[in-house]
């Protein structure tokens, strides 16, 4: 419980724009359209995974996948943000 409880203060005092997956996932995106070649330059396809890591693991702390009623991984909003931004549900679905 105490876990749970420091889990939910590790990010009060950071930016909105900043700890939230879709809100910086958006940064990138604005990046990679005005800025195609700089974007390409700075790996981040190697740095995103290590930026949003953190993120992702507060977001699992109280997850358990043995519950009955669990909410699977490809429908918390993180997946999906990530997912979007991959282009992912665009590939699948031209399969």
């Amino acid at each position: 419980d105490n876990v749970l409880e420091d889990s939910r203060k590790i990010f009060e005092d950071v930016h909105a724009d900043f700890c939230d997956i879709s809100k910086i996932l958006l940064k990138f995106q604005e990046w990679k359209e005005k800025f195609p070649d700089s974007y390409c330059d700075a790996y981040i396809s190697f740095c995103l995974p290590k930026i949003l890591n953190p993120l992702i693991r507060i977001q699992l702390i109280n997850w358990n996948p043995l519950e009955q009623d669990v909410t699977q991984l490809e429908e918390m909003p993180w997946f999906r943000a990530i997912e979007e931004f991959s282009g992912a549900r665009n590939l699948s679905a031209s399969r």
